[in-house]
């Protein structure tokens, strides 16, 4: 049986680089996407069984070619995270509607 596939977007170097780390050590093949490409290279080479895709997820194109790439090199992820996040300053009043709805896709 093959190990099951992981796919976590936003790794960056705290909570994105722990889950990465921690799926790995549960046995997952790890896609891990983020617009940092030399965190992402560190990253692969020090967590088993990683793999680096450098995508912006506020881009439509780069979110089809990374998850097509995943799916060319791994084969379809079992578990989805989304860590990426945008952010805006201010209450749910105050802040433009179009904003939040860029931050939640």
């Amino acid at each position: 049986m093959t190990k099951p596939i992981a796919l976590i977007t936003g790794v960056g170097p705290v909570t994105g680089t722990a889950l990465s780390r921690r799926l790995s050590a549960g046995g997952y093949r790890v896609a891990m996407l983020s617009r940092n490409a030399e965190r992402l290279k560190s990253l692969e080479w020090g967590i088993h069984d990683s793999h680096a895709f450098v995508c912006d997820v506020a881009d439509e194109t780069q979110i089809d070619t990374a998850l097509d790439a995943v799916h060319k090199s791994l084969g379809t992820p079992d578990v989805f995270i989304h860590n990426a996040v945008g952010g805006a300053f201010g209450n749910f009043m105050e802040i433009d509607p179009s904003i939040l709805n860029r931050n939640s896709r």
